[in-house]
């Protein structure tokens, strides 16, 4: 089975949260957040994996001047 990808996913979700009929609002109100969550979630894991592979590349040459810099980078980035 293929997976939908996550912005159309979460499109769909929001197209639901519209459509559920609930006297509270709390079931349409949780799809939405769902939906968005995922957005986020999917935004933070492609961040992580660039970050990720950025790292291991300087890492493969620890005696670099980009090494140095991007774990300069990335303890400030700690720091914060």
């Amino acid at each position: 089975m293929r997976k939908t990808e996550t912005h159309i996913l979460s499109a769909a979700m929001h197209a639901l949260a519209g459509e559920i009929v609930s006297e509270d609002g709390v079931a349409s109100a949780a799809i939405l957040e769902a939906g968005a969550r995922l957005l986020e979630q999917s935004v933070e894991i492609k961040e992580w994996r660039e970050q990720a592979a950025e790292l291991a590349v300087a890492l493969l040459s620890p005696n670099s001047e980009y090494t140095r810099e991007v774990l300069k980078n990335y303890q400030e980035r700690i720091e914060k």
